[in-house]
């Protein structure tokens, strides 16, 4: 798990911003201009990454109510409904603004969905496995960078975050060679 402290640093570094830090005699106030544009730019990574590249899943049993579970009765921001599941079968559902509705008598169901990470703060962390420090400190290097008008080093970093994103995507299987037979 990484500290949102140690991804600024590290985002800081790689934008040669030296003024930033939260270790040694030169600590910087967290409620400086600059850490909270960096704290909003890690948000907007983090949800980037949970909409179009690794979505966060989530299964949950929710209670029913006329076949209705309100969003918010949910443990996190819903952004999409995959799967609802009763007495271990699948059940259809319909999804509306506020509410999904499930096609069941049953008081409570199992339901797999994506969801948006909470934003964080700078005293917060981020746990999500694949999310690495050094993967999340160059996309918030590529955004910062793109939001103060540093073009060519957003485009630079926007290429090595999306080098990280294509590794932190690739499923962990074992690769297995046939043995030779002479």
């Amino acid at each position: 798990m990484a500290t949102v402290k140690k991804i600024l640093e590290t985002a800081a570094a790689l934008l040669d911003m030296s003024e930033v830090t939260f270790t040694g005699s030169n600590v910087i106030s967290n409620y400086d201009p600059t850490v909270l544009a960096l704290v909003q730019c890690l948000n907007n990574v983090l949800e980037e990454i949970a909409t179009e590249y690794i979505p966060f899943v989530k299964t949950e049993t929710v209670a029913l109510t006329d076949g209705r579970a309100e969003y918010t009765a949910f443990d996190n921001q819903v952004a999409e409904i995959i799967k609802v599941n009763t007495m271990g079968r699948t059940c259809k559902f319909l999804c509306y603004p506020s509410y999904v509705e499930v096609d069941t008598k049953e008081s409570s169901a199992d339901i797999t969905y994506h969801y948006l990470p909470d934003p964080v703060t700078v005293t917060g962390s981020v746990g999500y496995l694949k999310l690495t420090p050094r993967l999340l400190a160059l996309g918030l290097a590529a955004d910062y960078a793109l939001v103060v008008g540093r073009y060519e080093e957003s485009v630079q970093f926007d290429k090595q975050y999306m080098y990280a994103l294509q590794a932190a995507q690739r499923k962990g299987k074992e690769i297995i060679i046939p043995a030779r037979r002479w």
